[in-house]
């Protein structure tokens, strides 16, 4: 995190360094599924967008992402993307 984030901010924080950090990047993946490139990308945007707007309304937002990770886990382990793929029909090929 902190050696992408020096060039445009001049300097690195060692706050950068603790490990909510990368368990919000390990919360981008399994949000958005890990079995395609463009799940963790999902994961990212959603997150991203989940966290503005949680976070300016509820200042507890960690517990309820807790509870979403919760759910996810339980209903949902392949991310988005996996209840995307399990949403679109199966295409049989005719061989």
């Amino acid at each position: 995190g902190g050696a992408l984030l020096a060039p445009p901010t001049g300097n690195v924080d060692p706050t950068l360094a603790y490990w909510t950090h990368s368990g919000n990047i390990v919360f981008m993946v399994l949000l958005g599924g890990f079995s395609s490139f463009l799940g963790p990308l999902l994961g990212a945007f959603v997150f991203i967008f989940l966290q503005d707007t949680v976070m300016s309304v509820f200042p507890y937002w960690r517990l309820i992402f807790g509870a979403v990770l919760a759910l996810l886990v339980l209903f949902a382990p392949g991310g988005l993307m996996g209840l995307f793929a399990r949403r679109r029909p199966v295409e049989v090929s005719r061989a």
